[in-house]
C-alpha cells in the first residue's frame, strides 16, 4: 500500500563509512599509553629506545608510567573538591498501627494505570529491485577437433585384461569382510569382558557402599550414644544443682515455716471446727478409749506377727526333723528286713519304752517318732553302727541309680533312639559273657549293664542321657499332678458324701488280697489314685461328679485369689498410708464382736479381704485408690519385663544373633515416629520396643530367646563352679580341708563313668569336689560362711558429702 506525495527510488540505497585506525585498548592488562597512537614519533625522542653504551646500567624504559601515574595523582589533588550534596531528608516513620501512603501532590491529577498506552500507526517501505542471476561462464573454444576410428580388439580384450583386477576386487573384499568379521568378534568379546568387570566392579562398588554404610551407621550410633551421655549428664547436673537449691531452701524456710505457723496457731488464726466441737461437746474418755483400742491392736499384730514367725521357724525345724526321722525308719525298715536287726530286739526295746510311760505317750500316736526313737536307741546299744548305716545308704543309692538307668532306657527304647539290631547284638554280648550269668536272671542289672555298654559304645552320647532324663522326670512330674489330683478328687467327694465310703472300703480290700499290688499301699498318693480310678470304672463315680469337683476347685482357687489380691491392695494402701491403721483396728475390733465371724479370724488371708471388703464399703478406700495401686503394681511389672527384654536385646547384639544392619532401620522409624517421643528418654522402654519389633518381624523369635536364656543359665552355672572351685582353693590353702580327703574323692570320680566327661573341665571338677566334701561333713556351713567372708571385697571407703551450695546457711 503506498502513501501520497513518496517517490519512488531509481538506485537501491547503499551506505559506506571513511576508513580509520583503530584505537588501543584503553583498560585492560597489557594496555600501552594512548600518545603511543596519537602520530608519527622521531625516534630520537622515543623513551623506548635505549641510548649510550649497552654495558652500562641499563634503566628500565617503563619508569616513565610510573612517573606519569605519580604526575596524574598530583593533579588530582590539586583540583577542587566538588562539594558535597545535601541529602534530602526522609519521611519519618508511620506511628503505631498506621502506614504511608503515596499521593499525587501535582496541580492537575493524571489517571495512573498499569497498562502502558498504545498506538497503531503505519508505513511504506521502498521497493527493491531483485539482481538479475549471474549468467554460466563457458571459456572460449580454442584448437581443432580430430577424430580416429578404433575397431574392435585394437586396444585390449575385456575378458582377458579384466581378469586380474577382478581377482584383486574380489580378494581385497574378501580380506576385508574378513577382517571385519574378525574385528566384530573381538569387538564382542571386549564388550563381554567390559561387561563382566562392570559387574564385578558395581559389586564391589554394592560392597564398598554397604561397609560404608555399616561405618555411618557404627558412628551415628556413637554419636548418639555420646550425645546421650551428655544429655544424661546435663539432667544430672539440673537434678543436683535442684537438689542443692531444695535442700537450701528448706533448710532455710523450714524455721519460718515452724515459727509464723505456730504463733498463728497459737493466736487462734488456724483451727479444725469439728475437732473444736468435738473437744467441747464429747468427753475427752472416747479419744482415750480409742487410742487404747489403737494401741491394743498394734500390740495384737506385732504379737500375732511375732507369733507366726516363730511358729514358721518351728514349723521348719520339725519338717527337718521329720525328714530325719523319715531316714532313720527307712533305715530301720531296711535293716529289719535284712536280718541286721532282729524283731526280738524291736520288741525288747518296746518293752523298755512302757516303763517310761511319759516318753511312750508322746511317741506312740506317732509311728515315724516311735521308729526314730527305736533307731537312736539302737545306735547308742550299738547294735546298729555307722558301718552299717554307710553300707544300706550306698545300697541304697546303687537302687536309684538302678532305677534310674532303667527309665532312661526304657524311654530310649520307646523312642527308637537305638536301633533293634544293635541292641539285639549287644544282649548277646552280655549273655555270651560268662562273668554275667549271675545277672540274667535280674532284669534291673541287665538293664544297668546294657545301658553302661551303649554309653561306653558311644551309641548312645552324655546329651541324650540328659534329654532322656529330662523327659522322665516331666513325665513322673505329670504323672504325680495327675495322681494328686484324683486323690484330691476322691476325698472331696468323700467329704461331700456323693461318693460311698462303703465303696472305698471294698475297692480297698480287694487291692489288699491282690499281692501284685500290695507295695502301692505304702503310697497314698498312689493308693488314692488307684482307688478313684477303680471306683470310676465301676461306677461309684461318675464323670459329672468328677467334673462338678474340679468346677468346685476352681471356683475355690479363684476365690483364693481374689481373696489374695484384696490382701496385698490392704498392705499396699497401709503402708503408703492412704489407709489409716485406726479405721482398720476399729473394723477388727467389730469383726471380733460378731460371733458368726469368729472363724474367720484364724485365716489372715479371709480376714484381708474382709477387712477390705468393710473398708471399700465404708468409703474409706475408695476405687480410684484400687485402682492407682493396681497401675502402680502393672507399671513396675512392665518395667520388670521391659528390663527382661533390654537384656535380652543387649546379650542377643553382643553374640551377634542379631545384625545392627536389622536394628538401625528399626531405630530410625521410631525416632521418625512422633508417638514413641517419649520413648526415646528412656533406654530401657526403647529397648523393649525394639524388641518387640524384631519379634514381629521374626528376626527374633522363641528359639533364639530359650537360647539366649540358656545361655544366662550355663553362665550362671559357670560363675557358681568358680565361686565353689574358689572357697575349696582357700579351704585347701587353710587346711581347713585336708588333700587326702581331696585325692580320695577325686579317685572316686575318676572310677564313676558318669563324671567321665568332667575330668576335662577343671572348673566343674573343683564344683563337684566341693559339693561331695559339702556332702561329706568334710565341709560345714560356717567353715563356707567364715570363707565367703574372707573372700569378700573390702568395703568401699565413705564418701565426703558434696559441698554445701553458695550462701547456704549453717
Amino acid at each position: 500500500m503506498a502513501m501520497a506525495g513518496l517517490q519512488k527510488p531509481t538506485e537501491p540505497y547503499t551506505y559506506s563509512a571513511a576508513p580509520r585506525p583503530v584505537n588501543h585498548r584503553k583498560f585492560g592488562k597489557f594496555s600501552e599509553p594512548a600518545y603511543l597512537y596519537s602520530g608519527p614519533m622521531n625516534i630520537m625522542y622515543d623513551p623506548r629506545v635505549i641510548r649510550g653504551n649497552t654495558y652500562a646500567l641499563q634503566v628500565n624504559p617503563f619508569l616513565w608510567q610510573e612517573e606519569a601515574a605519580a604526575a596524574a595523582a598530583k593533579r588530582k589533588k590539586k583540583k577542587r573538591k566538588r562539594p558535597p550534596e545535601k541529602k534530602r531528608p526522609e519521611t519519618p516513620e508511620p506511628v503505631f498501627g498506621r502506614k504511608h501512603i503515596v499521593l499525587q501532590t501535582d496541580k492537575y491529577l493524571e489517571e495512573l494505570s498499569d497498562k502502558i498506552p498504545e498506538a497503531t500507526a503505519e508505513t511504506q517501505t521502498d521497493p527493491f529491485m531483485d539482481r538479475p542471476l549471474t549468467p554460466l561462464y563457458i571459456p572460449q573454444k580454442t584448437g581443432l577437433d580430430v577424430a580416429t576410428q578404433i575397431e574392435e580388439g585394437d586396444l585390449f580384450h575385456f575378458d582377458i585384461e579384466v581378469e586380474p583386477i577382478l581377482e584383486v576386487l574380489v580378494g581385497k573384499t574378501l580380506e576385508q569382510a574378513l577382517m571385519e568379521v574378525l574385528e566384530e568378534e573381538e569387538l564382542a568379546a571386549m564388550h563381554a569382558h567390559q561387561e563382566h568387570f562392570e559387574q564385578i566392579r558395581n559389586a564391589e562398588l554394592v560392597a564398598v557402599q554397604r561397609m560404608e554404610a555399616a561405618e555411618i551407621r557404627k558412628l551415628e550410633e556413637k554419636e548418639r550414644r555420646i550425645a546421650q551421655e551428655k544429655q544424661r549428664l546435663i539432667h544430672e547436673k539440673i537434678a543436683k544443682e535442684k537438689l542443692a537449691a531444695q535442700t537450701f531452701s528448706r533448710g532455710y524456710l523450714s524455721v519460718i515455716f515452724d515459727n509464723v505457723f505456730r504463733k498463728l496457731r497459737q493466736s487462734g488464726h488456724f483451727y479444725d471446727p469439728v475437732e473444736r466441737e468435738v473437744k467441747n461437746s464429747i468427753e475427752i474418755y472416747n479419744q482415750k478409749h480409742v487410742e487404747a483400742e489403737r494401741r491394743k491392736a498394734e500390740y495384737l499384730a506385732e504379737k500375732r506377727k511375732k507369733a507366726e514367725e516363730e511358729a514358721r521357724l518351728k514349723a521348719e525345724a520339725e519338717a527337718k526333723a521329720q525328714v530325719v526321722r523319715e531316714k532313720k525308719v527307712k533305715l530301720l525298715a531296711t535293716m529289719i528286713e535284712n536280718g541286721t536287726v532282729s524283731e526280738e530286739e524291736r520288741e525288747k526295746l518296746l518293752e523298755d519304752l512302757e516303763e517310761n510311760k511319759r516318753l511312750l505317750q508322746e511317741v506312740s500316736k506317732d509311728a515315724v517318732k516311735l521308729d526314730a526313737l527305736l533307731y537312736d536307741r539302737l545306735m547308742e546299744q550299738g547294735t546298729i553302727t555307722e558301718e552299717m548305716v554307710e553300707e544300706i545308704e550306698a545300697a541304697e543309692k546303687a537302687r536309684i541309680e538302678t532305677e534310674r538307668k532303667g527309665k532312661i532306657l526304657r524311654s530310649i527304647l520307646e523312642r527308637s533312639l537305638i536301633r533293634e539290631k544293635d541292641k539285639n547284638k549287644l544282649m548277646a554280648e552280655i549273655e555270651e559273657n560268662e562273668e554275667n550269668a549271675e545277672i540274667l536272671n535280674d532284669e534291673a542289672a541287665v538293664n544297668v549293664l546294657l545301658f553302661d555298654m551303649l554309653l561306653e559304645q558311644e551309641y548312645i552320647t552324655q546329651e541324650t542321657v540328659a534329654e532322656t532324663e529330662k523327659l522322665v522326670a516331666e513325665e513322673e512330674a505329670k504323672a504325680k499332678a495327675e495322681r494328686e489330683r484324683k486323690g484330691r478328687i476322691l476325698l472331696s467327694l468323700l467329704e461331700r458324701g456323693v461318693a460311698q465310703e462303703k465303696d472305698k472300703k471294698r475297692m480297698l480290700k480287694k487291692i489288699k488280697k491282690d499281692e501284685e499290688r500290695a507295695s502301692i499301699l505304702k503310697d497314698v498318693p498312689a493308693l488314692n489314685a488307684l482307688l478313684f480310678d477303680m471306683m470310676l470304672e465301676k461306677g461309684s463315680i461318675t464323670q459329672e461328679m468328677v467334673a462338678e469337683t474340679e468346677a468346685l476347685f476352681e471356683a475355690a482357687e479363684k476365690a483364693k485369689a481374689e481373696k489374695e489380691h484384696k490382701g496385698k491392695l490392704l498392705h499396699s494402701l497401709l503402708e503408703r498410708n492412704l489407709a489409716k491403721e485406726t479405721d482398720k483396728a476399729q473394723l477388727l475390733a467389730e469383726i471380733k464382736e460378731d460371733k458368726k465371724r469368729a472363724s474367720i479370724l484364724k485365716d489372715e488371708t479371709a480376714l484381708n479381704a474382709l477387712l477390705f471388703d468393710m473398708l471399700l464399703a465404708k468409703k474409706l478406700i475408695t476405687p480410684a485408690m484400687v485402682g492407682a495401686t493396681e497401675e502402680m503394681w502393672a507399671a513396675a511389672k512392665a518395667k520388670v519385663e521391659w528390663e527382661r527384654k533390654s537384656k535380652l536385646l543387649r546379650s542377643m547384639l553382643e553374640r551377634n544373633v542379631i545384625k545392627e544392619t536389622d536394628s538401625a532401620p528399626l531405630l530410625a522409624q521410631i525416632k521418625e515416629d512422633k508417638q514413641h517421643a517419649n520413648t526415646l528418654t528412656d533406654e530401657t522402654a526403647l529397648d523393649a520396643l525394639l524388641f518387640d519389633m524384631l519379634s514381629e518381624k521374626q528376626l527374633i523369635t522363641p528359639a533364639t530367646i530359650a537360647a539366649t536364656e540358656e545361655f544366662w543359665a550355663a553362665e550362671k552355672v559357670k560363675a557358681e563352679r568358680e565361686h565353689k572351685g574358689k572357697l575349696l582353693q582357700s579351704m585347701l590353702e587353710r587346711t581347713l580341708v585336708k588333700e587326702t580327703d581331696k585325692d580320695q574323692l577325686l579317685a572316686e570320680i575318676k572310677e564313676d563313668k558318669k563324671h567321665a566327661n568332667i575330668l576335662k573341665d577343671e572348673t566343674a571338677l573343683n564344683a563337684l569336689l566341693f559339693d561331695m566334701l559339702l556332702e561329706k561333713k568334710h565341709i560345714t556351713p560356717e567353715m563356707v560362711a567364715a570363707t565367703e567372708e574372707l573372700l569378700a571385697p573390702p568395703p568401699e571407703p565413705p564418701q565426703e558429702p558434696p559441698p554445701p551450695p553458695p550462701g547456704y546457711m549453717t
